[in-house]
């Protein structure tokens, strides 16, 4: 049997099985899109049989009473280079089982007829099953004029009722332009009285929010409904957006898809300029580690891997004993035992974090203060290239110091988390409760803000606290993309974050300290003579250690990113000037050696441009799976390994599980009303959802939403003073959002897998609890 897949379960990678249309209607409904419900009866490889057939129609018979439409969804069409619009069957109002079976078959023997023979090889075929839309106007919207083939305007058509006959041109429609540079609609021709300026307006608004989601223009149909817009389907338009295809190499190894760094293809630029491999992999030798990580872009997306220092990496680790054996016989394995002793002996890990305030991070703030505040525009030429060597440099030093703090990061927290398990029996959500408080560059962006709002607009001191706030946190890279904007540069967001902040208030640390301090005492009192000493110097170094994460994030990654970011947007412009690039961002889509081989010599990088955002697109449309290759299994027992590298290697690896949760946040699939997650944040809090997959949606949050996104990353601190609670796609409850929560005080609910794409949408009331690591959806 063909199999039945509901609509709000389908992304864009499932479009193998349900076709191309269906699979960017299941994306944009998870995305938050207002698409009509429904099923899909998936591609197979025989003629749709009589079970089939039933099987649809008791799904249909759970789905609605309504009538339906019914239109083909093949795996060939609304491709970028061949749209097949119009030649597959749609049939609408379709009610009752015989009516429905008789539709299906229409549908799927339009794969075979003579019109799609003629047009292209036809390929597999599904059938989308979808509530009618009783349309009051209906119609298509383009991003690009589909005439001129320009970008900044976006064309819509409008008819009254059904737009069944716009598309065979009996309908003469009402036509409405939106162009960037004056964006309010204006009508051009047709009859009067189809839609309002305002809902021309939304259509323009929905049309630009589906393009963004699919990396390029498109065109879609819509309808309105008793006041509301519906998406009714989506597709690139073609002839404008030429797809690079990359090929898909996969190296050997598992791999798993790194969301939380990359939740998007990443950008040339990126790649050149934010190479985490070699920085990790230092940080993994500097201790003696007896694997070594490994990054890769597959398909253009952002990979990671744990090799084995030798062997196969497609082979299952050795067993322990025989592991015991290789460490003590391979010279190479010899002296990584002999380097784990020697950073547990010599405390290395603590000295780097008591370099890190003492030292680091104040020569950091000192080299970033000099480059913040030097001009970039009175720089000739050569002096930018320079600034961008001074500027990867800063990024590079950053990027391998923040590997290095990551090591005693998590062996101080998990030395705690191990002392309080094995002396007092505590779970990790018990001993998290000691440290919480203590991260305080997690709240510092949204303290300072209430700080500035405290003075009041009349205050003469206002102006210039409000200057030096963006001065400090406006340089600030809100993602690891350079290509995405900085805080400062997301227009109105921080004069929304400021009356925002008057509504909510500072950040009140008190009741974590509470909490904190309760804790540690219930420890003290359950505690003697040498179990007590050991808790108490786990606990002191684990204090100090927690609040480096985030802190050195911002000196290290956030800020450096950031102020290469401008570096690159002034190379762009000058290239731009000279007719060798055609728009700033192009920038992003060449490497660092490429512009500054453009800026120094005058080589026209448009078409090399062309190609990159090609592919770029590409990706987006072709988004590769959670894991690649063999899962290897859980890692070789390690009670054979002499005690330091046991020590050390259980810290990492549990560090490791704390920080990405990778089997719960690669999950591909939900059951029941309700997503299960990793419980990162205790409290209860009902209120409604609202879907952030980047930087660039910020401004829909509001005061007491849910937010819902794949990942965050410690700049998104600035919203957490307005949201009520957080639910992620990844992540453990060491990362990023986890911590971050924390401090803040709000529930959390992480690593919940493909649950917030598939089943929470914008507006939808759920319930988070924290403690327990559920989020209940509403009906």
């Amino acid at each position: 049997m063909r199999q039945i897949h509901w609509l709000a379960a389908i992304t864009m990678g499932d479009a193998p099985a349900v076709g191309q249309k269906a699979a960017v209607l299941g994306e944009m409904l998870t995305r938050g899109f207002r698409v009509p419900p429904g099923f899909v009866l998936g591609v197979g490889s025989q003629a749709v049989t009589e079970a089939d057939l039933d099987a649809v129609v008791t799904v249909a018979e759970k789905l609605t009473d309504k009538p339906l439409a019914v239109r083909s969804s093949a795996v060939a069409e609304d491709l970028p280079d061949r749209s097949y619009a119009g030649l597959y069957e749609t049939v609408l109002n379709v009610s009752g089982p015989q009516a429905l079976r008789a539709a299906v078959r229409k549908c799927l023997a339009s794969a075979d007829s003579e019109r799609v023979s003629a047009y292209a090889t036809n390929g597999p075929m599904a059938v989308l099953v979808q509530e009618m839309v009783p349309a009051d106007a209906a119609g298509v919207a383009f991003t690009a004029n589909p005439v001129t083939n320009a970008t900044d305007e976006t064309s819509i058509n409008a008819v009254l009722g059904l737009a069944d006959d716009l598309a065979s041109g009996k309908a003469d429609p009402e036509q409405w332009t939106i162009a960037s540079a004056a964006p309010w609609p204006h009508r051009i021709s047709g009859p009067l009285d189809v839609l309002s300026e305002d809902q021309a307006s939304e259509i323009g608004n929905l049309a630009g929010k589906v393009a963004q989601r699919l990396g390029g223009p498109v065109d879609i149909e819509w309808a309105y409904a008793g006041g509301q817009l519906f998406l009714l389907q989506a597709r690139p338009i073609t002839g404008l957006v030429q797809q690079v295809p990359i090929p898909v190499e996969i190296p050997p190894g598992f791999w798993i898809r790194d969301s939380a760094h990359g939740p998007r293809p990443r950008t040339p630029m990126t790649v050149s300029v934010f190479q985490e491999e070699p920085a990790l992999a230092a940080a993994f030798a500097e201790y003696g580690a007896l694997v070594r990580p490994k990054m890769a872009e597959i398909g253009g997306w952002h990979y990671r891997s744990f090799y084995p220092l030798s062997g196969n990496p497609d082979a299952s680790p050795p067993p322990g004993w025989l592991l015991s054996i290789l460490v003590r016989v391979i010279p190479a394995f010899r002296g990584k035992l002999r380097r784990t002793r020697e950073y547990l002996r010599g405390r290395e890990a603590e000295e780097l974090v008591a370099r890190w305030s003492g030292e680091l991070r104040p020569a950091l703030e000192k080299r970033i203060d000099r480059l913040r505040d030097d001009g970039l525009g009175a720089l000739d030429d050569t002096a930018v290239l320079n600034r961008l060597d001074d500027l990867q440099g800063l990024v590079a030093e950053g990027l391998r110091l923040h590997m290095r703090l990551a090591v005693p990061h998590g062996k101080g927290i998990a030395e705690l988390h191990f002392a309080c398990r094995d002396l007092l029996g505590w779970r990790w959500q018990e001993t998290e409760q000691l440290l919480v408080g203590l991260s305080e560059r997690s709240t510092a962006p949204a303290r300072a803000l209430a700080a500035v709002t405290a003075l009041g607009p009349d205050s003469p001191k206002f102006a210039a606290a409000l200057a030096n706030y963006r001065r400090t946190y406006g340089c600030r890279a809100i993602g690891y993309e350079v290509a995405e904007p900085t805080l400062g540069e997301l227009s109105g967001l921080i004069d929304r974050l400021i009356s925002e902040a008057t509504a909510n208030g500072e950040t009140d640390s008190a009741p974590r300290t509470t909490r904190r301090d309760k804790s540690a005492a219930r420890a003290r009192a359950a505690l003697r003579d040498d179990d007590l000493r050991q808790f108490l110097a786990a606990l002191a170094q684990a204090e100090i250690a927690y609040g480096v994460r985030e802190d050195n994030a911002f000196f290290t990654v956030g800020v450096p990113l950031g102020l290469l970011r401008f570096g690159l947007l002034e190379a762009g412009r000058r290239l731009v000037d000279r007719g060798l690039l055609t728009s700033v961002d192009d920038i992003f889509f060449v490497s660092l050696e490429e512009a500054c081989a453009a800026l120094a010599n005058s080589i026209d990088l448009r078409t090399d441009v062309t190609k990159n955002r090609g592919r770029y697109v590409w990706a987006l449309a072709h988004p590769g799976p959670p894991t690649y290759g063999k899962n290897p299994g859980p890692p070789p027992k390690l009670r054979w390994l002499p005690a330091p590298t046991r020590h050390m290697m259980a810290c990492v690896e549990w560090t490791i599980e704390q920080i990405f949760a990778p089997e719960l946040s690669t999950r591909t699939t939900v059951d029941g009303a309700s997503l299960t997650g990793v419980a990162a944040s205790a409290g209860r809090y009902r209120g409604p959802v609202r879907v952030i997959e980047t930087e660039a949606q910020f401004g829909k949050l509001r005061p007491g939403d849910v937010l819902v996104c794949p990942a965050t990353n410690p700049s998104w601190s600035v919203l957490f003073a307005s949201i009520s609670a957080l639910v992620t796609e990844s992540g453990g409850a060491l990362s990023h959002p986890a911590i971050i929560a924390r401090e803040f005080g709000i529930p959390a609910v992480v690593a919940t897998g493909c649950a917030t794409s598939v089943l929470l949408r914008d507006g939808q009331i759920v319930t988070v609890d924290g403690s327990l690591g559920v989020v209940e959806l509403e009906s």
